[in-house]
């Protein structure tokens, strides 16, 4: 979740979530930031909303 402003060199478009995707990353930095995040698969047994945060993400 995004909370306060962002900074951008240009406009900010949000859209819906509409796919679901599995990622690999190395850790997850104290700013709760992923480090060597990598792209694993598309996961079309998957609905957005079915989707989660990693619960390392969530406990820090």
């Amino acid at each position: 979740v995004i909370t306060g402003p962002i900074e951008a060199p240009s406009p900010i478009t949000w859209v819906k979530p509409s796919i679901v995707c599995e990622i690999l990353y190395a850790n997850i930095t104290s700013d709760k930031k992923l480090r060597f995040p990598r792209f694993k698969t598309l996961r079309l047994d998957k609905r957005p909303e079915q989707s989660r945060l990693d619960e390392d993400i969530l406990s820090r």
